[in-house]
C-alpha cells in the first residue's frame, strides 16, 4: 500500500489526494484531554473521510473511549499518562510505532511527547508552537497561553489544509444508554418536566473541592427559585462527599455516585439541563453530550483547560493566585452564574 505524498495543495484545500493516508491523534493527561480532543477527531473525519485515523490516548482515560466516535482504532498508552520521564518517552516511541502513520497531530506541549513522535520519523508532525521543543514539529500553530485547549487542537487541522472545524466535542450515547438513563431518573422520583441539575461534588483534578454544605444550599436554592431537581454524580471516592451533600440537601434528588459506568453517566448528564462540579472530566463528559456546565476554579487556567462554548461558565476564586481556594467562591456567585446561562 502506497503512503506516499505527493506536492502540497492550494492553500485552505484540504489535503485529499493522499493515498491512504493514515493519521494518528496522540492525547496526553487524562479524561479530560481526551474529551478535548474530539472537536479535531470530528474535524478530521469529515475532511478526510476515507482517511485512517487512530486516537492514542492515555491508559487513565479508558473509560470513556467508548462513546467516542470517528476512530479506526484506539490505544490506551499507559505513558500518555505522564509522558515526562525518559523511560516513559521511549516506552511511548516504542509503542507509536504500531500505528505506523504519515501524519501525527499531537494534543499536549510535553517535550517527551514530542521526542517520542518525532523520533518514531513520521513525516508530518502537527501541534502548539510552545516552548523549545516546538522544534521537533514539522507543522506548529501559535495560539494564545489562555486560548481553550479544544480550541487550539481543533484549529491544527487547518495546517493540513482544512478549512470547516468542528469546534464542539462530542460524546455519543447510545439509545439504550439513554433509555436506561431515562428510567433511572424517573424511577428515582425525579419529574423530568422541571429543571433537573446534576451536582458533582467530588475532588478536582487538582484534589480539590468545595464544600458540601454549599453543594446543597446551591441545590436548595436552585428548587426555591426554579423548581430544579438535583442528580449527585460522581465515582466510588465520592461517596463520602455525597452523602455530606445529602445531610442538608432538601430538594427532590438522587444519589447515582460509584453505582454507574461513565457511558451511563454520560446518559444521565445528557438528560440533565446543567452540571455543577469542580475542574473533573465530568465537565467535559457534560459538553460532550450537549449539556450545559459551571465549573468551580481556583486557578488561573479555566479558559484552556475548561469545557469549550458559550453555553459554559466558569466561577474562579478570588484572592492571589498562592491563596486561592474553592471555599472563597460563594453560593450566590455561582447562582449568578448558572442564571446568565
Amino acid at each position: 500500500m502506497d503512503h506516499s505524498w505527493g506536492p502540497r495543495p492550494p492553500s485552505g484545500r484540504p489535503e485529499r489526494y493522499l493515498v491512504a493516508m493514515r493519521i494518528a491523534i496522540i492525547v496526553a493527561g487524562d479524561e479530560a484531554e481526551t474529551l478535548q480532543a474530539t472537536p479535531l477527531l470530528g474535524t478530521l473525519r469529515s475532511a478526510f473521510p476515507d482517511a485512517w485515523i487512530g486516537l492514542a490516548h492515555p491508559a487513565v482515560a479508558t473509560g470513556v473511549v467508548p462513546g467516542i466516535t470517528g476512530t479506526d482504532a484506539t490505544f490506551a498508552i499507559r505513558a500518555l499518562d505522564r509522558p515526562s520521564p525518559a523511560l516513559a518517552t521511549a516506552r511511548l516511541w516504542f509503542q507509536l510505532r504500531r500505528m505506523r502513520c504519515d501524519v501525527a497531530f499531537i494534543c499536549g506541549r510535553d517535550p517527551g511527547l514530542r521526542l517520542a513522535v518525532f523520533l518514531n520519523a513520521i513525516g508530518r508532525r502537527i501541534g502548539e508552537a510552545h516552548g523549545p521543543s516546538s522544534v521537533l514539529l514539522s507543522d506548529r500553530l501559535t495560539a494564545s497561553s489562555t486560548d481553550n485547549s479544544a480550541r487550539t487542537w481543533t484549529r491544527l487541522a487547518t495546517l493540513l489544509g482544512v478549512s470547516r472545524l468542528r469546534n464542539l466535542p462530542h460524546y455519543a450515547v447510545t439509545p439504550e444508554l439513554a433509555q436506561i438513563a431515562q428510567q433511572r431518573l424517573v424511577g428515582g422520583g425525579l419529574d423530568d418536566q422541571h429543571l433537573v441539575v446534576a451536582i458533582a461534588p467530588g475532588r478536582s483534578r487538582w484534589h480539590e473541592k468545595w464544600n458540601p454544605e454549599r453543594f446543597a444550599h446551591l441545590g436548595n436554592q436552585l428548587a426555591r427559585r426554579h423548581g430544579a431537581n438535583v442528580v449527585i454524580v460522581g465515582s466510588e471516592d465520592d461517596r463520602d462527599d455525597a452523602a455530606a451533600v445529602r445531610i442538608d440537601l432538601a430538594a427532590p434528588h438522587i444519589d447515582v455516585c460509584g453505582e454507574l459506568t461513565v457511558e451511563e453517566t454520560a446518559a444521565v448528564l445528557a438528560d440533565c439541563d446543567l452540571l455543577v462540579g469542580t475542574d473533573s472530566f465530568l465537565l467535559h463528559l457534560a459538553a460532550a453530550v450537549g449539556t450545559s456546565t459551571v465549573g468551580l476554579f481556583h486557578r488561573g487556567d479555566r479558559p484552556r483547560s475548561g469545557p469549550y462554548g458559550r453555553e459554559h461558565r466558569g466561577v474562579q476564586s478570588l484572592g492571589s493566585h498562592w491563596h486561592r481556594t474553592l471555599d472563597a467562591i460563594r453560593v450566590d456567585d455561582v447562582l449568578a452564574a448558572i442564571e446568565s446561562l
